[in-house]
C-alpha cells in the first residue's frame, strides 16, 4: 500500500509540473525551452487566472479539473519536449 502511494505521489508530482509547464509556456516567447522556468511562469498565471475565477465562481472539482486540463493541453500542443526524455531526467532528479 505505501508503494502504490508513493507511486502515485511521484506520478501526481510529474502530471502537475507538466501542466503547471503548460501555462508557463503562454508567457514563454523563445524558442529555446527551459522547463523550470516555465514551471515558475505557470504558477503565477495560475495564481492570477484562480483569483480572477474566484471573484465570480465559487472553486469546485470541475473548475480545478478544467483548469489542470487545459495547462496540459497546452503543453501536449506546443510541445518540443520528449516526454520520455523528460520523464527520465526528472527521475535522476529525484
Amino acid at each position: 500500500m505505501i508503494f502504490f502511494n508513493i507511486l502515485l505521489f511521484f506520478v501526481s508530482i510529474v502530471l502537475l509540473s507538466v501542466s503547471i509547464s503548460g501555462y508557463g509556456k503562454l508567457i514563454r516567447l523563445k524558442v529555446e525551452n527551459n522547463f523550470f522556468l516555465e514551471i515558475f511562469l505557470g504558477f503565477v498565471i495560475i495564481s492570477f487566472l484562480i483569483t480572477v475565477i474566484h471573484f465570480f465562481f465559487k472553486i469546485n472539482f470541475f473548475i480545478a479539473l478544467s483548469i489542470f486540463l487545459f495547462g496540459w493541453l497546452i503543453f501536449v500542443k506546443n510541445n518540443n519536449y520528449n516526454l520520455l526524455s523528460l520523464f527520465k531526467k526528472k527521475i535522476f532528479l529525484i
